[in-house]
């Protein structure tokens, strides 16, 4: 049979569709396509392991220039029917291959694992059914994985194109079950023209009129020949062992040895500790190998601002993996939405884990949870807290890992002085925050399509295990500190005054000029005043404040600058403020929902400037600690900083 790349011509009337899957990937905490492909790729290997938690192997190869493939061998063993395509115009290539160029591939290898099982004839997707050859080569947006696994969108294979500058790949499977050997190839252009055709965006390298196939359907090639010049071609590492290897055809030039290096550690320094994973990067000057053993070795190797990055996170796992069979267990949460109160954390156990961190010891702190799934019986679940005291880090920083995969956008309140390790492993709970995640695991959101609507009180969740570290280390905070019955009492204060740092708040002035109660009892009570006509209210809620429009004839204000703190004993609590304290619109102090009449143009630490649309506005801030007193400066956009010295 013919080996070969097919495209399908565009049918009349059909949708015109150019991929974007690619730039999910395009992430501040993603640098470039070689951590791309690394943190995907291991993922989706790690999530094909033959036994759960079983050693998975990854081997990375770069030919650079030196084992590059000659173009005219490339193009005449696997380059049948690509080259007019790569080189018309409008097919979404920026910098396409050319004629003079030998071609540099990539090699990603994984072993341990199964392979692409599942029918390769089947061309639709089939509810329940596991196909991972399908769901690989021919669906997008689709997974079948399962709970515990770490993919969930089915865009993570994007990676493999978008690291060529063919936006292409090949791959090369044994299959666990059957043994079987397989050799295909898929590619991802925009729709183009040639030759006064149009072209649909995929092609696929293969065969076509293979017996039980759909007529016009390509399928892999199990020709041994083409396998035997493939692997030699490639310097496949894999013979007979079952897996997936696949090829990137002339690889990103971004894309180097010590980028990837710094990327394995970066993203897969946790299984790689826990002995879950080992990665080999190979190249034409030699290879090495990141085990748990040689971890810290080829870190020495790597930059300074990355050592100082990753040594203190390497020292949090290590305990992790040491302490996770002895941990301090707190009490589990049960029935409604999870909360950090004393109760949750019995003093015994409060006073264990506060002992740790005053003598900088890492301690391991474990939180049963039950998450129940709507209109299902609760599953208990846990998640584990690994922090240290590191006066290095004032401000706090915290690493979220979720079935070994850094979670590195997590919006979350700090612990000063704390270092921190949260770890969601097991069960419902890791399969929660999976259902939240972003298609790249960047982050946690609410309003994906996964998880909304689907847990009881699952924003809740998110917000107990994003703001965990701060919360707990509030509880052993409040063991320390007598409480104050001034510092508690009930304070809202608008406007502010201008103020030095080391000036007192109005409220403790205005209780030093207060008459004494001796003579309280024989003067009239004043007649209150006629309230003051305003532009807008301020008014307190449960938990936080509202804002909203005003009593009196005045013109409504374009726009507002709203400015929040926690009292302070003295000086200026503005100034005083820090992201340890809360960060408005990030973790549990949010905006609340049924807001009208407003538009958010910057919400920024402790500030917000808010567009009023509507003279009837109205809009609410909540989840500031209820222990501790708030004051809210509110002013017409423009008027004078009162914070100014």
């Amino acid at each position: 049979m013919n080996v070969r790349w097919h495209f399908h011509r565009h049918d009349p009337g059909a949708r015109v569709r150019d991929a974007i899957q690619g730039e999910f990937f395009a992430s501040e905490s993603i640098d470039g396509p070689g951590e791309a492909l690394v943190r995907e790729g291991i993922q989706n290997a790690c999530d094909a392991a033959v036994t759960p938690n079983g050693t998975v192997r990854v081997r990375l190869y770069l030919s650079e220039d030196e084992h590059a493939l000659p173009v005219d061998v490339m193009l005449r063993r696997y380059g049948a029917g690509i080259w007019e395509h790569l080189q018309t115009e409008g097919n979404g290539l920026k910098t396409p291959p050319t004629l003079d160029e030998p071609c540099r591939f990539l090699v990603f290898e994984d072993f341990g694992t199964t392979g692409l099982i599942g029918d390769v004839s089947q061309w639709q997707p089939t509810p329940g059914d596991k196909n991972p050859f399908f769901y690989f080569v021919r669906a997008e947006g689709l997974t079948d994985k399962r709970d515990g696994k770490g993919g969930s969108w089915g865009v993570g294979k994007t990676v493999f194109p978008r690291s060529s500058r063919a936006n292409a790949f090949f791959g090369f499977t044994i299959r666990y079950d059957d043994e079987e050997r397989l050799l295909f190839g898929s590619m991802t252009l925009k729709t183009h023209q040639l030759n006064g055709d149009c072209y649909d965006p995929d092609a696929w390298f293969g065969v076509k009129g293979a017996p039980g196939a759909v007529q016009g359907m390509v399928m892999p090639t199990s020709d041994d020949d083409l396998i035997r010049s493939f692997r030699r071609d490639f310097r496949l590492a894999r013979s007979t062992e079952p897996g997936l290897s696949l090829v990137v055809p002339w690889y990103d030039p971004e894309i180097t040895r010590d980028g990837l290096l710094v990327a394995v550690l970066r993203q897969w320094f946790f299984p790689i500790l826990s002995g879950r994973l080992v990665v080999a990067l190979d190249s034409p000057g030699g290879g090495i190998e990141i085990n748990r053993h040689t971890l810290r070795e080829h870190l020495a190797h790597c930059p300074v601002k990355v050592r100082d990055e990753l040594a203190p996170l390497f020292t949090l796992a290590e305990t992790w993996t040491r302490l996770t069979s002895s941990p301090i267990e707190l009490l589990p949460q049960r029935n409604g939405a999870p909360k950090w109160t004393e109760e949750s954390v019995p003093a015994e156990k409060r006073a264990r884990i506060r002992q740790a961190i005053d003598s900088a010891e890492a301690v391991l702190v474990r939180v049963p949870v039950e998450v129940r799934r709507k209109k299902q019986l609760p599953e208990s679940s846990f998640f584990d807290i690994c922090l240290v005291r590191d006066d290095a880090v004032p401000s706090g920083k915290v690493t979220f890992v979720r079935n070994g995969i850094i979670i590195p956008e997590v919006r979350h309140s700090r612990a000063r002085g704390i270092r921190a390790l949260v770890v969601a492993e097991h069960g419902a709970l890791a399969q929660l925050l999976r259902d939240a995640e972003h298609p790249a695991h960047t982050h946690w959101s609410r309003d994906t399509s996964n998880f909304r609507e689907k847990y009881d009180y699952g924003p809740s969740f998110l917000s107990f295990v994003q703001n965990s570290v701060a919360e707990l280390n509030r509880l052993l905070m409040s063991d320390e500190v007598e409480e104050d019955p001034e510092l508690l009492a009930d304070v809202f204060s608008l406007p502010w005054q201008d103020l030095d740092a080391d000036e007192e708040t109005p409220k403790r002035k205005q209780r030093r000029q207060e008459p004494s109660r001796e003579h309280a009892d024989s003067e009239p009570p004043p007649t209150p005043p006629t309230p003051k006509p305003t532009r807008f209210t301020v008014s307190k809620v449960a938990g936080g404040f509202r804002i909203s429009r005003g009593n009196g004839p005045s013109a409504t204000p374009a726009q507002l600058r709203v400015r929040v703190a926690y009292d302070r004993r003295s000086g200026n609590p503005f100034k005083r403020w820090v992201p340890a304290d809360f960060v408005l619109n990030d973790g549990s102090t949010r905006v609340e929902g049924g807001y009208r009449g407003v538009s958010f143009e910057r919400v920024e630490g402790n500030e917000m400037v808010v567009a009023i649309t509507d003279p009837d506005f109205e809009f609410s801030v909540a989840g500031f600690d209820p222990k501790r007193d708030i004051i809210v400066d509110v002013r017409a956009a423009g008027e004078a900083d009162d914070s100014a010295t």
